[in-house]
């Protein structure tokens, strides 16, 4: 997909309202950018499963903050237990996306380009999930 080097905002809305990204594993793979929180390697969706920080048999629920994506063999290795009893650290922590129109808009963009850096600052590069 073609991107333009610069936009030309021509109308700001300071509050605008944000979807909410609905649960699921496509949109964890997605927050998570495809990369096992355990080991840091990008893998395929094929490869992938989701994990429960603290898992459900110990409480845990099935809700953005205490889920992450990881691989079939840390999920293997860490079992029914916490990260911490696995002695596995955790990448980053697990939360809730920011909105739809994030999720929309980087489908198909791994990085920004660019060209686009220096319109935007690392904080907002590390917010919007791409730093």
């Amino acid at each position: 997909m073609r991107v333009p080097s610069v936009l030309r905002l021509l109308k700001f809305i300071r509050k605008a309202p944000r979807a909410r990204v609905h649960f699921s594993r496509s949109s964890v793979f997605w927050r998570d950018q495809y990369t096992c929180q355990y080991d840091g390697k990008v893998y395929r969706p094929n490869e992938l499963t989701i994990d429960h920080v603290v898992p459900k048999s110990h409480g845990g629920r099935s809700i953005w903050e205490n889920v992450v994506t990881c691989c079939t063999s840390c999920n293997r290795r860490k079992g029914g237990r916490t990260p911490d009893q696995a002695g596995m650290l955790l990448i980053r922590p697990p939360r809730r996306p920011q909105g739809v129109v994030n999720m929309l808009f980087s489908i198909g963009m791994r990085t920004v380009p660019d060209s686009w850096l220096r319109y935007l600052g690392p904080q907002r590069l590390a917010k919007e999930g791409f730093a």
